[in-house]
């Protein structure tokens, strides 16, 4: 899935340590950020997600596996890609 929406640039993602942390090639824009947001949250209560469409980049903290929100983000229609954030 690819909204075709302007990017955005309002929010930045970090991480911290035990953090998942993941690039969405394709998330381009506030939409596409709430989009996997709303799917990693709603499958994993009480994970908390973070995401910056400028630098594509998403962070997921607390009960979630990383390859449970790679399997996530692309059934959403994104490419999850492994990061390293700041």
């Amino acid at each position: 899935y690819i909204c075709g929406r302007s990017p955005s640039t309002t929010s930045t993602a970090t991480t911290t340590p035990g953090a998942v942390a993941l690039r969405a090639a394709d998330m381009i824009c506030g939409h596409c950020a709430a989009r996997i947001t709303h799917a990693v949250q709603a499958r994993s209560p009480g994970a908390i997600v973070t995401v910056d469409p400028a630098s594509r980049t998403l962070s997921v903290t607390g009960p979630a596996h990383r390859e449970a929100v790679r399997v996530l983000i692309a059934g959403e229609g994104y490419t999850p890609i492994d990061a390293i954030l700041a």
